[in-house]
């Protein structure tokens, strides 16, 4: 029995000599008892699988679809052609197929958990959504029978990261956490010490800032607690404290700590240097009685009154403006930002937020009892809330109660088994709206192979900042004719601002989308490439678009397209692809689009704004004051919520026919989520 297949034969990489070995093979499959017909249907599925992987999803669908034709039974398959649609932005078509397979109790828990999540998401999920609620997901405990953590804790700082700082009031140290709750450093302030160190905050300039109550100043640090700077001594003058509370920065350059002792409010620069005081007595404001958690945003300064039971609203020289929140708190101390306008407040035993429009608060904590004393709240970037119990001695995790119940969102971006038995996954971790899960550790995640599960998995490591994989399109539009040198800025703007190992392309979009330039073809060709480019107007912004995006899919770092643009769209402009499948097409493979505007003043296309929007991207024009260098940079920063998994496969490859299913899990806090996938070994003659 021969299992070779004629149709396939001609299939680029097939060996030539194979067509002498197909002469010999007997033509009659009821001789020989093969199924040709299920044997097409699996050389396609396999290509199906492989192209998938390689991100040529186009050609996934075609394959899936001549496997379904040969054998439309096989409901793996279609699952595998929804993957396919879903990744090429057609998401109507996926939900429509895996929606089918539910209803033919086809799909199978990961699949119906996928089809929920994504439904949502697709449909009106994200804006009629209640309003938050939020149940407790984890304590972390200072003291146990058989340990000791920390005394007292104070305060508290998110991190890009996933993680948090905590200042140990009692215990006279900062502590750093993990994503998961796991400690990671302590800090403990040098030579001198800490001495009741009670809160932090860390500046444009990458340094922390630690209010020390004990010996009334403040210690400036790098994160990791070296290149120790201290400022301020015991007193009632300019740059003197009794008992410094609460800081927080405007992001100028500016600081700001609460005075308890002087009830008051002082401002200085990143350097310790001394600005002004405010806080005293002045027309409709009778002063400050206990000052406490400080947020600085804009031109405004808000300040907790413990004892008046409001937030205080100042601008940045100390004018005082109104006051907020009257009759609605019951101790406020802690003060962050949620989003503008909305505040998270620390409030004796419970945790609110606080509305500036709407002069509401709304308690956000499932735990309230009258042992709590929550002296901060922070939102961490996994979108749970962290508190500090001062009395209880420990810190909560407080979880959104829809997060908490729905599930995580898992999506197996791509394997890599090209050196198997060594595989590489990379995984997407979401919530349910599609945020992405920060700081995961290898620990978060059980992969199995065939229901086994693989041995010596390990989590590539995340860099601060990722590289990035990024596509520059021309504009066909006529206009960007006499714009060479805009061209040529934006073009050096962009790859001067790129992080080391980024890959970058460059592509006109006339009328076949083509690829002009690639990293490391040097500059005299690049300039050659952009001063003889024709600019025709006659050209297909979605067929371009599509073209700018495959080029970047294969990338491990951020993901983009800039498109350097004189605002405007052709006629045609979604002819092949509509607005909603380009946007799809982009989101579900994580590339974020980047509207460019050569000619300064002119607003872009309704279209590009929207594209931007929805992909995470950005609207700019080239010669706004901070330039578009600031884009690359924020992009190199964007945290993605993909993991690069690695592990040794203990399965027999089958010489790259035999399928390989693989599964992924993800555990974070309470929350779960799984995703199937699979793929073939290289093929072995």
């Amino acid at each position: 029995m021969y299992n070779l297949r004629v149709s396939k034969i001609l299939r680029p990489g097939y060996p030539a000599f194979l067509l002498f070995i197909l002469f010999l093979a007997p033509l009659s499959s009821e001789a020989q008892g093969v199924d040709f017909t299920a044997l097409a249907a699996e050389d396609d599925f396999r290509w199906g699988v492989r192209s998938f992987h390689e991100g040529s999803f186009n050609e996934a669908i075609r394959s899936f679809e001549r496997s379904l034709t040969a054998a439309p039974e096989v409901s793996l398959t279609r699952e595998w052609l929804g993957n396919a649609y879903f990744r090429s932005g057609f998401t109507d078509i996926a939900l429509s197929l895996w929606e089918e397979l539910d209803s033919e109790g086809k799909a199978g828990a990961v699949l119906q958990n996928r089809l929920n999540i994504l439904s949502g998401r697709h449909g009106l999920g994200a804006e009629l959504a209640p309003e938050s609620r939020f149940v407790t997901a984890a304590r972390i405990h200072g003291k146990a029978e058989d340990y000791s953590l920390f005394s007292r804790p104070a305060s508290l700082l998110a991190e890009p990261s996933g993680g948090f700082y905590l200042s140990a009031f009692g215990s006279n140290e900062i502590l750093v956490f993990n994503a998961n709750g796991g400690l990671e450093n302590r800090l403990r302030g040098g030579v001198d010490g800490f001495n009741r160190p009670f809160d932090i905050y860390r500046a444009e300039n990458g340094y922390l800032y630690v209010t020390e109550y004990g010996a009334d100043r403040v210690v400036r640090c790098t994160p990791s607690g070296t290149d120790i700077f201290r400022f301020g001594e015991k007193g009632l003058g300019e740059g003197q404290f009794i008992g410094p509370q609460f800081i927080s920065g405007d992001g100028e350059g500016f600081i700001y700590v609460s005075d308890l002792g002087n009830r008051r409010v002082c401002k200085f620069d990143l350097d310790g240097n001394f600005i002004l005081t405010f806080g005293k007595a002045a027309p409709g404001f009778s002063g400050f009685r206990e000052p406490g958690g400080i947020v600085a945003s804009g031109q405004r300064v808000y300040v907790t009154d413990t004892k008046q039971k409001m937030i205080l609203e100042f601008d940045d020289s100390g004018n005082y403006i109104a006051s907020h929140g009257e009759g609605l708190f019951q101790a406020p101390e802690g003060l962050s930002l949620l989003e503008e306008g909305l505040f998270l407040v620390a409030d004796g035993d419970r945790v609110v937020s606080y509305s500036l429009d709407r002069e509401q608060t709304a308690v956000l904590s499932d735990e309230i009892s009258g042992t709590a004393k929550y002296i901060r709240a922070v939102r961490d970037a996994n979108g749970n809330l962290v508190a500090s119990d001062f009395d209880a001695n420990r810190v909560v995790v407080f979880s959104e109660l829809t997060n908490l119940y729905s599930g995580l969102y898992i999506q197996v971006d791509r394997i890599d088994a090209t050196a198997f038995p060594d595989i590489r996954v990379d995984v997407k971790v979401q919530d349910r709206l599609g945020n992405p899960l920060i700081g995961l550790d290898a620990l978060n995640f059980a992969l199995t192979e065939d229901r086994y599960p693989v041995k010596e998995l390990s989590l590539s490591g995340q860099p601060e900042k990722l590289p990035a994989d990024i596509a520059v399109l021309l504009s066909g539009s006529p206009a960007l004719q006499t714009r060479r040198e805009d061209i040529r800025k934006a073009v050096a703007d962009i790859f001067s601002a790129l992080p080391e190992e980024s890959v970058a392309w460059i592509l006109h979009s006339d009328e076949n989308p083509r690829v002009l330039y690639r990293s490391g073809e040097g500059s005299a060709l690049l300039r050659e490439r952009l001063d003889t480019a024709r600019f025709s107007g006659n050209w297909n912004f979605d067929l371009a678009v599509r073209a700018a995006a495959s080029e970047v899919l294969a990338g491990r770092g951020n993901k983009a397209v800039f498109f350097l643009t004189d605002g405007t769209l052709p006629a045609k402009a979604f002819e092949t692809y509509t607005l909603i499948d380009l946007e799809y097409y982009l989101k579900n493979n994580g590339i974020a689009f980047y509207s460019v505007v050569l000619n300064s003043g002119a607003p872009p296309a309704e279209e590009l704004l929207y594209l931007a929007r929805q992909t995470g991207g950005e609207a700019v024009h080239l010669y706004r004051p901070e330039g578009i260098g600031a884009v690359i940079s924020g992009l190199s920063e964007k945290k993605t919520g993909i993991y690069t998994l690695e592990y040794r496969s203990q399965n027999d490859g089958g010489f790259g026919k035999t399928y390989i299913p693989l599964e992924v899990q993800t555990y974070f806090f309470t929350r779960s989520g799984r995703e199937r996938s699979g793929y073939y070994a290289p093929i072995e003659f």
